[in-house]
C-alpha cells in the first residue's frame, strides 16, 4: 500500500534556537573521532529526480555501529561536568581523571544501540554500568552490550516497562542515562538530542567546503530524538531546507515528496543500522555500490 506524505507547509516558517554549547568540541576529544562519510548516490538521485543524493553514513561512529554514542557521550559529559561544578563541558581525559575511583554506576534501558553506547562511554570513563533490556532483543545485541563491560539484565517486559524499571533504580550512586523523557526527566534527553547535532555540523562543514547546502533532509523518525535534533538544527538556519521524517516504508514517501518540490538539488539521508526503510535502503535492496 502506498502512503501519501503529510505536508505541513507552515513548518517551513518555524524557527528554533541552535543547540547550546558545542557538542562537536567535546566529541573531538574522544578516541578515534573522525567525521563520518557523506557519500553520493548518483543512481538514486536519478531515480528520485534530484540533482544529488548524499548519505550521511552513521554505521561506524567512534567504534560503534550507530550514531547513538554521540548523544550518550555528550549527555554523560554534561551531567558529570555539572556535578563537578565546571562551567564548561570537560574533555574525556579530564572527566576520567576526576572520576577515578568513583562508585557511580550508569544505568540505561535499551533495545540495542543506546544501551551499548552508554556502556561504551562508561568504560571509557572507568565507571560501571548496568543495562536493562527486553528479553526479545537479539542475542547479538546482548553480546555487544556485554562486550562493553556492562552488567546486562534481561526482563520479560515490554520496552516501556523496562525503561520504567531502569528509571526506578536511579539514586545518588546510580545515574539513569535515557534517550526518552518523562515527567521530571527532560534534561538528559535534551543533552542527548544536542549531542546528535555533531553529525549535522559535520554535514554543514563539508557542504560549505563544497559551496553548496541541502534543499531536503530525510531522517528516520525512530523514537524521535534524532528527528528532534535534525529539525532543531536546520530550523535554526536561514534558509532552511525541507525536512522529511520517515518511518518503515518511507522510501516511497521520499519519491512522492520529490514530486512536490520544484527544485531538489541535494537530499541528505541519515543512514544507520536500524530497520527503517529510508532512501538509503533503496540502495541496499538493489545492492548498488557506494560511489566514493
Amino acid at each position: 500500500m502506498t502512503t501519501a506524505p503529510y505536508l505541513n507547509s507552515s513548518a517551513r516558517s518555524w524557527r528554533s534556537a541552535p543547540a547550546q554549547g558545542s557538542p562537536i568540541d567535546f566529541h573531538r576529544t574522544l578516541p578515534g573521532y573522525a567525521p563520518t562519510p557523506l557519500t553520493p548516490l548518483p543512481a538514486l538521485a536519478r531515480e528520485l529526480g534530484a540533482g544529488q543524493v548524499l548519505v550521511k553514513d552513521e554505521s561506524a561512529r567512534l567504534g560503534l555501529p550507530a550514531f547513538k554514542v554521540l548523544g550518550a557521550s555528550y549527555a554523560i559529559a554534561r551531567l558529570f561536568s555539572d556535578r563537578l561544578a565546571s562551567a564548561e563541558v570537560l574533555p574525556l581525559g579530564d572527566l576520567r581523571e576526576r572520576l577515578e575511583g568513583s562508585p557511580v554506576r550508569l544505568i540505561a534501558a535499551t533495545d540495542g544501540n543506546h544501551g551499548r553506547a552508554v556502556a561504551h562511554v562508561a568504560a571509557l570513563l572507568g565507571l560501571a554500568s548496568t543495562v536493562y533490556v527486553p528479553e526479545t532483543i537479539s542475542s547479538a545485541a546482548k553480546s555487544a552490550i556485554r562486550g562493553e563491560g556492562a552488567e546486562l539484565i534481561e526482563m520479560n517486559l515490554p520496552y516501556d516497562d523496562v525503561v520504567a524499571h531502569a528509571a526506578a533504580q536511579a539514586g545518588p550512586q546510580a545515574v539513569i542515562i535515557q534517550d526518552t523523557s518523562w515527567a521530571g526527566y527532560h534534561t538528559v534527553p535534551q543533552w542527548i538530542v544536542d549531542g546528535y547535532t555533531t553529525m549535522l555540523v559535520e554535514v554543514d562543514e563539508e557542504l560549505r567546503a563544497r559551496g553548496t547546502r541541502p534543499d531536503v533532509v530525510a531522517v528516520p523518525a525512530g523514537v524521535g530524538s534524532l528527528a528532534h535534533a535534525v529539525v532543531s538544527h536546520y530550523r535554526s538556519q536561514d534558509p532552511s531546507p525541507a525536512i522529511i521524517a520517515l518511518r518503515s516504508g518511507g522510501s516511497q514517501l521520499v519519491a512522492n515528496f520529490t514530486r512536490f518540490t520544484e527544485s531538489v538539488k541535494l537530499l541528505i539521508d541519515i543512514l544507520y543500522h536500524y530497520t527503517y526503510l529510508t532512501v538509503s535502503s533503496v540502495l541496499q535492496r538493489r545492492r548498488e555500490t557506494l560511489v566514493p
